[in-house]
């Protein structure tokens, strides 16, 4: 199942292909459809030249988070740290393409650390693993977090803007 799956239950996906006089107006989160052009060869539109986007409603930045009884309390030192535990510190994601798994993917390239990926279905899945403890760090929305991490369930190092 694609990250678009999910979308098209929810909104009309006809708009690129309505009929010139009518128009049609739909809201559309933009990061499945940044990273569905990248990952999908053979979608059936094209966001870029198909779609034009009219404003921007939501923004809902992504946090770098541990459990607690991680011991770093920020980026540099989860970086030292995953360096000096190579394969060791577990991420979690919404699942393979979700915004976690490639916010993740993206730390993992450009800081020279080795996470092991742990995808879930869901984000709330995702979530509980980090609060228990059994997966050491999680990219999650600030949305579906910000509550753990007022309550000093999770440990939030750098917010993503």
């Amino acid at each position: 199942m694609g990250l678009l799956n999910p979308i098209r239950e929810s909104v009309n996906l006809r708009s690129p292909r309505a009929v010139a006089e009518k128009i049609e107006l739909m809201m559309q989160a933009c990061l499945p459809n940044a990273s569905n052009a990248t990952l999908y060869e053979n979608l059936k539109l094209n966001f870029i030249r198909d779609i034009a986007p009219i404003a921007g409603i939501a923004r809902d930045p992504f946090v770098i988070e541990v459990n607690p009884s991680m011991p770093v309390k920020t980026v540099s030192e989860l970086i030292a740290y995953a360096k000096v535990n190579p394969g060791k510190i577990n991420m979690t994601s919404s699942g393979i393409g979700s915004g976690n798994h490639i916010f993740g993917e993206l730390f993992k390239m450009m800081t020279g650390v080795n996470l092991v990926h742990v995808p879930y279905r869901r984000a709330g899945p995702a979530l509980v693993d980090p609060l228990g403890g059994q997966v050491q760090v999680m990219f999650a929305s600030m949305s579906s977090s910000i509550e753990y991490v007022r309550a000093g369930k999770l440990r939030a190092l750098a917010v993503t803007t």
